[in-house]
């Protein structure tokens, strides 16, 4: 992949992601990767010397991993403890990095916007986390305590002090949330699900929640009002509210959008289905 720099971004900035850009391995899957829609991890492993990309595109997960380097070299080892682990699985080798085992507590580093984390835990950290303690609990010894407690440690990053005022809204931009445990035969079946999915349908079309999809919605305006007086999933909807509530004097169109194709899929550039 050749990894561009549009934004004249300082040498030094370049350098780090270009060494931390890797193709994908045909027989490894890193968790993420696993969770992860099969199309995409198919065209990186066939296209990879084709596609092309931007240091810019790199710079939010830059930060993520700054937060693991850092947090993983305090000196409380006790406490705060990166563990690698790899796992075969039949002809496949499962590979996962926790960011802290700690007693009975497996956590994960996130850096995430304020939205997301009022949006609700995401699902790719509930799998996440859950394949990290199904791994751990394959390896770890006799005399180890088992794992009772799955989290998400996220860093809001743009989290604002002015909204910290709201009893809704994060009071520091720092939280934690607790994810739930699967059994051990939930967590076997979705990794064996995932990788069958990985195999069988490497081609398939990424769903609309791979893809990100926000939906066309339909905007009750009045003019001279910026704000909508209501928005709704259908224009007949919208224009029966108008009608019952003698409001606005037009119906816009907010056409739906698939974030991920459009913005973030690093395979964007050679996949047939971008939306």
């Amino acid at each position: 992949m050749k990894i561009n720099n549009y934004y004249n971004l300082p040498p030094g900035l370049v350098s780090i992601i270009r060494d931390e850009s890797h193709p994908p391995k045909k027989n490894r899957f890193g968790t993420t990767q696993l969770i992860g829609p099969p199309l995409i991890r198919t065209l990186l492993l066939e296209k990879w010397d084709d596609l092309e990309s931007d240091v810019s595109d790199y710079l939010w997960a830059l930060l993520g991993t700054g937060v693991d380097k850092l947090v993983s070299s305090a000196t409380d080892v006790e406490s705060v403890r990166q563990h690698k682990m790899e796992r075969e699985i039949g002809d496949y080798t499962l590979v996962g990095v926790a960011d802290v085992i700690n007693g009975d507590i497996l956590a994960d580093w996130k850096c995430t916007s304020a939205w997301s984390y009022l949006n609700g835990t995401k699902e790719e950290w509930v799998a996440q986390l859950n394949v990290y303690d199904w791994m751990y609990s394959k390896e770890k010894k006799k005399d180890d305590v088992p794992i009772r407690h799955l989290k998400i440690y996220a860093i809001l990053r743009d989290w604002q002090k002015s909204k910290a005022v709201d009893p809704n809204y994060p009071k520091i931009p720092f939280q934690i949330s607790y994810i739930p445990q699967w059994t051990r035969e939930q967590q076997e079946g979705y990794i064996n699900s995932r990788i069958l999915d990985h195999t069988s349908n490497p081609y398939r079309e990424c769903t609309p929640e791979e893809k990100w999809q926000r939906d066309t919605t339909y905007a009750v305006k009045s003019k001279g009002k910026k704000r909508a007086e209501r928005v709704l999933d259908s224009s007949v909807a919208a224009e029966e509210w108008m009608k019952k509530n003698r409001k606005g004097d037009y119906i816009e169109t907010r056409k739906g959008v698939c974030i991920r194709c459009s913005d973030y899929c690093p395979v964007r550039g050679v996949c047939k289905y971008r939306s």
